[in-house]
C-alpha cells in the first residue's frame, strides 16, 4: 500500500504546481551564453496583473545578465521558432519589437537586478512595451 502513496503524491503535487501557472503558457524563449534570457508567454484574460508580477519574479535570473518576458494576448502570433534562432539579443529583441502591437505586460531584471513591469494596455508608450 505504500507503495502506491509516492505516486499519489507526486501526481497531487504536479497539479497544484500546474495550477498555479494557469492561463500563462510559454509561448518561446531566446538564451545567451551570457545567460540573458529573453521570455515569451501567452496570457488567457483571467489572469490578474498580480499573477503576473508573480510569475515574472520566479523567472529565472543569473546576477549580471538580464531576464526579459514577454506577456502576449492568448490570441496573438509570438514568432516562437524565428526567437529560438536568433542569433543575439538585439535580434530577439528587435523580433519581439515587430509583435509589440500585441504585448499586455513586460518585465525586466537588467544585470544589476534593477526590476521594471509595465502594464502595456495602459501604458503603451512605455520604453519597455516599445523595444
Amino acid at each position: 500500500m505504500k507503495k502506491h502513496i509516492v505516486p499519489l503524491l507526486l501526481f497531487i503535487g504536479l497539479v497544484f504546481w500546474g495550477c498555479d501557472n494557469k492561463g500563462i503558457i510559454n509561448g518561446g524563449y531566446y538564451k545567451n551564453d551570457n545567460m540573458d534570457r529573453l521570455n515569451t508567454y501567452y496570457l488567457y484574460d483571467f489572469v490578474s496583473i498580480e499573477k503576473v508580477k508573480k510569475h515574472a519574479m520566479e523567472s529565472a535570473y543569473t546576477m549580471g545578465s538580464t531576464t526579459a518576458n514577454y506577456y502576449f494576448s492568448y490570441n496573438s502570433n509570438i514568432p516562437s521558432h524565428s526567437l529560438e534562432l536568433v542569433k543575439s539579443l538585439s535580434e530577439a529583441n528587435k523580433l519581439i519589437d515587430d509583435y509589440s502591437y500585441n504585448i499586455k505586460y513586460a518585465f525586466i531584471r537588467n544585470k544589476s537586478g534593477e526590476i521594471k513591469f509595465a502594464d502595456c494596455s495602459e501604458s503603451p508608450n512605455d520604453k519597455l512595451c516599445n523595444l
